[in-house]
């Protein structure tokens, strides 16, 4: 007998009252050992639209409603709630399996729904007025591919505009309502197919052992395999991203690769859940007798702390110790320390390294070229290359750049990259990025040192990084495994896989499902970007069509338009009116340091207790204080409430930088 727990049951069970939690737990523990026990009351509901509803008693006043397949083989817990409530839920529910995917589905019907008396009703004899339906094109089997029961077809096909499909959202399955959103979205019938990864479906009976097992009903239902896994279920807290997995990015996370894979989506799509799953998959397929690790990185000391903690919530023991976590930067002077590199690693951007552009910048002998240029052209053509000489600058790839140079140009611009580089000799520094390729040498050298890696954020690393990042691993199976969106891009060096020898064709995804923020706030954020042109990471262009949030919530609140005095007041009181737990989900979000130090100061004389994130930080100090920090430092955090300073538009990476500030925010956004 097989027990699986639906979505909805563990929502309803970290919801009820602790005591009637504790004896649901009780219930089903009992259930597994001897579900004909006379204590549990499992008996048939009456007055049902389905006949394979059962329910057990929890106490006298809640109930446990759980369906069960006609020969008893697999019995899936779905509701929980007090006596007349429960039973009503379960009225007009029902759960069948949709053959074209293979999933075990459960939704409600109406009265006239299923009613098999009534006449079937193809695609071109139910839509008779003038205005066609959304899905009129689309034949009843391929509305069941995308997800529809076949009992919900004539709802779908009675949809005439994207309002009566948002109407009806409750009454499909998700992975119906999913399916449904990307036609009316725009989607081809065969692009929606490819966007859902949708498999080849199984041919299942309701009694069937792997009902449960197929990655759609898995996004649903949760199998419980032995006592122990559900004990440590129920005590853990709920956070549902350890259990389901949507279809579309379990196929991604569970499959052997044959190379390297990119990830892209917008935020809170799910792409640094699926890297966290996929290093666990591949731990978990690790022989016993292997040495090397699987590497996790990400840009930051601030997310690789965070992803070590996600990471031991969804690993077990001999899994979490396979994978090493770790931010590029420490990975990279890891190597160079043993390897006992000479050179001092030097951040761009550190004071010291702006006093030696200065200086540099002192030797340009044209004005036809601003200050802007030469940092850029270091950036995205001179390091990338590794460009030394003035020949090699000469011959250089300039793939990308928009300020064309003739030669002469080139020739009057290379004594400030000289002077520069001589000055870096001089004082034996040698920038992070260039600390990649050195690093890559050694690497070269020698035997890789991981199985395999897992990448995330990916769109902020930059070639030099990927550089390195690819000869970590040897290329083949299962190497590398990349995330990234480039609507985040927060630096301006460009990210092209291809130039760091990374090939991904034939292996690029995209997620469209937006778990995290609600769909107010992502529509506010994306019209931050309209106007703006983006990439795949790898030159192909990349836009957020099909994107949308599975959530609703309040318009973000626009606080812009007030004077200061107003402004001050209406925050004060927000912030003032926050509890602890509250205080700790909620981050006041800034553009430059400065600014973060300034509103630190305003907290403390408000008596609003504050943190900073900085750079070597952990997100998450234990303490009910409002999270101060950066635009650039909140990036891959999240929190329910988000107060932001908007970049002005002179300020680099503007538009990004407030879409990414703009998302973070789970809840409420509310615009300084």
């Amino acid at each position: 007998m097989n027990i699986a727990l639906s979505q909805d049951f563990l929502t309803g069970l970290s919801g009820a009252p602790s005591a009637i939690a504790k004896k649901a737990r009780e219930a089903i523990s009992k259930f597994r050992i001897a579900p004909t026990s006379s204590g549990l009351n499992y008996e048939r509901l009456n007055g049902v639209r389905d006949k394979n509803l059962r329910s057990i008693r929890i106490d006298q006043d809640w109930r446990i409603i759980l369906w069960a397949s006609p020969e008893g083989g697999n019995h899936v817990f779905l509701w929980l709630d007090r006596h007349d409530d429960a039973y009503a839920w379960s009225r007009n529910r029902r759960v069948e399996i949709n053959p074209e995917i293979g999933a075990l589905q459960v939704y409600e019907v109406s009265e006239s729904e299923g009613d098999s008396s009534a006449p079937s009703k193809d695609s071109h004899e139910l839509d008779t007025s003038n205005t066609p339906g959304l899905f009129s094109a689309l034949r009843d089997r391929e509305l069941m591919r995308l997800g529809v029961p076949e009992e919900l077809i004539s709802l779908a096909r009675s949809i005439k505009k994207d309002s009566d499909l948002e109407t009806a959202e409750k009454r499909f399955p998700p992975l119906a309502f999913q399916g449904l959103f990307l036609i009316a979205a725009g989607y081809s019938y065969e692009e929606a197919i490819l966007a859902l990864e949708r498999g080849d479906p199984l041919e299942l009976s309701e009694d069937d052992t792997n009902l449960l097992t197929t990655p759609e009903s898995r996004s649903t239902f949760f199998l419980v395999e032995d006592d122990q896994i559900l004990e440590e279920m129920f005590n853990a807290p709920l956070e549902q991203w350890r259990v389901f997995l949507h279809p579309s990015q379990r196929r991604l996370v569970e499959r052997d690769w044959n190379g390297a894979v990119k990830v892209t989506g917008g935020p809170g799509t799910g792409k640094t859940v699926v890297a966290l799953h996929r290093a666990r998959w591949l731990a978990s397929r690790q022989s016993q007798g292997t040495s090397r690790k699987i590497l996790f990185t990400t840009f930051t000391k601030n997310l690789a702390h965070d992803i070590q903690e996600l990471l031991a919530c969804i690993c077990s023991t001999d899994e979490l110790e396979r994978i090493e976590v770790k931010n590029v930067d420490a990975v990279a002077r890891d190597i160079l320390r043993k390897n006992r590199f000479e050179q001092s690693v030097m951040f761009e951007g550190s004071p010291e390294i702006e006093e030696l552009w200065e200086e540099a910048l002192a030797e340009a002998t044209t004005d036809d070229l601003p200050r802007s240029f030469f940092r850029e052209e270091w950036q995205e053509v001179i390091q990338p290359q590794q460009i030394r000489d003035l020949e090699a600058y000469k011959g250089a790839s300039r793939v990308g750049r928009k300020t064309r140079l003739t030669r002469i140009q080139l020739v009057n611009a290379w004594p400030v990259f000289e002077t520069y580089l001589s000055l870096l000799r001089d004082h034996n520094w040698i920038e992070s990025q260039d600390a990649f390729f050195a690093a890559s040498k050694y690497i070269a050298e020698g035997e890789r040192p991981y199985s395999s890696v897992v990448i995330d954020e990916t769109q902020d690393m930059g070639t030099p990084a990927l550089t390195f990042l690819r000869t970590l691993a040897e290329a083949g199976a299962n190497d590398l495994f990349l995330v990234g969106d480039a609507h985040q891009t927060l630096y301006t060096r460009k990210t092209i896989l291809s130039r760091a020898n990374i090939q991904v064709r034939g292996r690029s995804r995209r997620l469209l499902l937006n778990y995290r923020t609600t769909e107010q706030i992502g529509r506010w954020a994306t019209r931050l970007l309209v106007g703006e042109t983006f990439d795949d990471l790898d030159g192909a262009p990349e836009t957020l069509k099909g994107y949308r949030s599975l959530v609703s919530g309040p318009e973000p609140l626009d606080l812009r338009d007030l004077v200061p005095e107003q402004k001050f007041q209406r925050i004060r009181e927000y912030l003032s009116e926050l509890n602890g737990e509250q205080r700790a989900s909620t981050c006041l979000t800034l553009p430059t340091t400065e600014q973060v130090l300034e509103w630190k100061s305003n907290l403390e004389k408000w008596g609003v207790l504050a943190c900073i994130i900085d750079r070597d930080a952990e997100t998450t100090p234990g303490e009910d204080a409002i999270r101060l920090a950066t635009i650039h430092r909140i990036k891959g955090l999240e929190f329910d409430r988000v107060l932001v300073r908007l970049p002005h538009e002179g300020m680099s990476n503007a538009k990004t930088l407030g879409f990414v500030a703009a998302t973070r925010a789970r809840k409420e956004l509310i615009l300084l």
